[in-house]
């Protein structure tokens, strides 16, 4: 179905219409200012990272370390547009290593990618029980090129380290070492604590439609610095957010290429750190607002 509301049965179409929704979906609809984004960030209280955790993200990157990022990502994945899988760089790692370190490091040097390492296809994955014929019934997965994943994933084992200290513990998704089951028992026991004390409340239940796809990299940046990210780390984050590209594959077409202005995208590894520290900061709002309560127990 296009954005007129027409369902169509022809395969190059139906690329376009996919193509014309992401790629409004993708343009912000909302360009916020720094001074109104630094207003909302400075009226409530975060955790800073400390000197030891600043220095150990923004340290560069190790060869070491990008290889041990290559052997945790899984085999037989779907390549980007490359073509070149993770399994290619396990395999014939000791010839590629010394070129894509240099790569790396000119990356780093040069604040960039090359044109090539910032493309992706988007393929869909129909989400249950959704209108198949409506192009927002689906859950775009970038497909990222394995050498770009690799430089993600090492990122990933730094960041790892330092999100269980600086984002509250009762957000569980995403986080090393919680589980979105935490929350569900947290529920069921306020609940069974507000029924013996005879308490009134309210649950809220709220599902942010195409959450990943929304996030504002301006914002993301401004919550790194507010948290105390070192530089060097936050300009690895703008690096990987410069100028993206991506592509739309349905029934074996290739929609044209179009540019990214917000999102983090699905298929990514940094993507679900990335947008735990997006929203901590709504969060954290919430939790310092006077006006919402909350349930008091012995353990809160």
């Amino acid at each position: 179905m296009d954005q007129t509301g027409n369902v169509t049965h022809d395969p190059v179409k139906i690329n376009n219409a996919f193509k014309d929704f992401y790629q409004n979906l993708y343009t912000p609809q909302i360009n916020p200012s720094e001074q109104s984004i630094n207003s909302f960030l400075n009226n409530i209280n975060l955790p800073k990272l400390n000197e030891d955790q600043i220095t150990n993200l923004d340290s560069p990157l190790s060869l070491s370390e990008l290889h041990e990022a290559l052997l945790l990502m899984p085999n037989s994945k779907a390549p980007g547009p490359d073509g070149f899988p993770a399994e290619f760089y396990k395999e014939f790692w000791e010839q590629l290593a010394p070129t894509f370190y240099k790569t790396v490091k000119f990356i780093n040097e040069s604040q960039s990618l090359p044109p090539n390492m910032n493309s992706a296809n988007i393929i869909l994955l129909l989400k249950p029980d959704k209108d198949p014929t409506s192009p927002s019934s689906y859950r775009p997965i970038s497909l990222i090129n394995a050498d770009v994943k690799i430089i993600c994933k090492a990122l990933v084992q730094r960041i790892e380290k330092v999100t269980p200290h600086i984002i509250h513990f009762d957000q569980t998704g995403f986080i090393k070492g919680r589980h979105s089951d935490d929350n569900v028992h947290r529920l069921v026991n306020i609940i069974d604590f507000a029924t013996i004390k005879n308490q009134e409340m309210t649950i809220l239940s709220l599902d942010a439609e195409k959450a990943f796809d929304r996030v504002n990299w301006k914002f993301l940046i401004a919550a790194l610095h507010k948290f105390e990210f070192g530089e060097s780390f936050i300009n690895w984050i703008k690096i990987l957010y410069h100028n993206p590209n991506a592509s739309v594959r349905t029934n074996k077409q290739t929609s044209n290429r179009f540019f990214l202005g917000r999102g983090t995208r699905q298929g990514c590894p940094l993507s679900p750190s990335l947008f735990a520290i997006f929203i901590e900061p709504l969060a954290a709002a919430i939790r310092q607002n006077e006006s919402i309560k909350g349930i008091k127990t012995k353990h809160t």
